[in-house]
């Protein structure tokens, strides 16, 4: 198990968008007490999400859901690819 400050080493993040991406219950964690603590197989998993494929405009792990998320979710990545397509640029 890794606390708060050992995962954000690890991740080479920083300790408020660690915080962020728990509360955001995008990183699985315990809560023993006001302690948080990390499993690092459960931050590689999250890593392996985050995978992003050279040269495509695909992700790979569970957070590929074809659908967009967060602030851009009114965006169409579908749309956006066959937009740059016609003018040359993917």
């Amino acid at each position: 198990m890794l606390t708060v400050k050992q995962a954000t080493q690890l991740l080479g993040i920083s300790r408020s968008k660690l915080y962020q991406l728990i509360s955001a219950r995008k990183l699985v964690h315990y809560r023993i007490g006001g302690k948080i603590l990390l499993d690092e197989a459960d931050l590689n998993s999250y890593l392996v999400s985050c995978r992003v494929i050279a040269g495509s405009m695909q992700m790979t792990g569970a957070r590929n859901t074809g659908r967009s998320t967060g602030a851009f979710r009114h965006l169409n990545a579908a749309k956006l690819v066959r937009a740059w397509e016609k003018q040359g640029a993917a």
